[in-house]
């Protein structure tokens, strides 16, 4: 027989490649929002949109992975970036029991107790 365990949480993940469309990028916050999204991933988001303010209107969102971020606006903000600037996480919700995080170069890493949430980005263009 199963055993069922109540302390399970399912996080609702969602992933796009945004092609830098600043429609489509509005169109992911609207429909992270109506279903009611935990973890976003991001793809070549628009470079000209401030990731921090346009995620206001997606109040569910907890965390934000974002491969290829504007640098500039994502150092200026409240984002952690890996040590080459190719990934940013945006922390929302402060109260997820997050015990830290490591960075490297092309990664980003959050830690909980007993497991972990990797970003990562390897550019097409360099050879491994």
């Amino acid at each position: 027989m199963p055993r069922s365990n109540t302390n399970i949480q399912k996080l609702k993940i969602l992933q796009v490649n945004i092609g830098r469309a600043k429609t489509a990028q509005d169109i992911l916050h609207a429909t992270a929002s109506a279903r009611d999204i935990d973890i976003v991933i991001i793809s070549e988001p628009n470079k000209k949109i401030s990731m921090e303010s346009n995620l206001a209107s997606a109040r569910d969102i907890d965390i934000v992975i974002i491969s290829e971020p504007n640098k500039k606006i994502s150092m200026e903000s409240n984002f952690i970036l890996d040590n080459k600037n190719n990934v940013a996480m945006y922390i929302r919700n402060k109260n997820l029991g997050i015990c830290g995080h490591t960075k490297g170069n092309g990664y980003v890493c959050l830690k909980w107790k007993s497991w972990c949430l990797l970003g990562c980005y390897c550019s097409p263009n360099v050879d491994l």
